[in-house]
């Protein structure tokens, strides 16, 4: 069975990291973008199973980022996660009506993000 690919899009360096060591660590292979613009090159180019998204990065912020995502006939359906340090109090219902599965506060809880990433891409049943 192929590794699942996810999608980090951050332009804090150290959290990045943070995040890619924690993920790869549980058996994902993982890409990172700082910025929308470069987010939407590595997303075409490597079509992850999922995408970690901040609100808050250079050349397209995550809210037209995650537009461009849904937007994109090979991207539309993938998950995309927010994780971001902004208000959620104003940015939480926006994040879901632009189209994000999870909404998560920086710092997020390392458990239950790599549950909400499993529960996602391990295939359910009936």
């Amino acid at each position: 069975m192929d590794k699942k690919k996810i999608l980090i899009i951050d332009d804090d360096p150290d959290f990045c990291a943070y995040l890619a060591a924690l993920i790869r660590h549980h058996g994902y292979d993982v890409i990172q973008a700082g910025d929308g613009v470069s987010a939407m090159h590595s997303a075409v180019a490597e079509k992850p199973d999922l995408i970690l998204l901040d609100l808050g990065i250079p050349a397209g912020n995550g809210y037209i980022t995650l537009r461009r995502i849904r937007e994109h006939p090979f991207l539309a359906g993938v998950p995309v996660f927010i994780i971001s340090g902004k208000d959620p109090d104003e940015n939480e219902g926006r994040s879901y009506d632009t189209g994000a599965e999870v909404y998560f506060e920086k710092p997020c809880n390392p458990e239950q993000l790599l549950s909400t990433i499993q529960s996602t891409l391990v295939p359910h049943h009936v």
